[in-house]
């Protein structure tokens, strides 16, 4: 069983602890190193926050912090959400 600890992938950084709590909360950061405009990084989290709550019944409880990186404002939408969902499944933190 995991404890806590991160995951570092090319695009974000999962940073979680203690999965034997109940409950499950997450936290995501954009800085304004990945995007000086509010209204991007707004976007980013709205998409990271969609893509999580899609895997809201797989995923173990926790608590999660995602950092996102300055190469996500970049990427598209599509390839964000597939980011983070391949993050979630190949680290054991989501059942597929």
């Amino acid at each position: 069983m995991l404890v806590g600890g991160s995951i570092l992938a090319n695009k974000t950084v999962v940073v979680y602890s203690a999965f034997t709590k109940q409950n499950i909360r997450f936290v995501i950061v954009v800085g304004k190193k990945v995007a000086k405009l509010s209204t991007i990084r707004n976007r980013l989290k709205r998409v990271s926050r969609h893509c999580l709550c899609n895997l809201l019944n797989k995923i173990k409880a926790g608590d999660y912090a995602i950092v996102l990186k300055p190469i996500a404002s970049q990427i598209e939408t599509k390839a964000l959400i597939e980011s983070l969902q391949s993050i979630m499944a190949n680290y054991k933190i989501a059942q597929k």
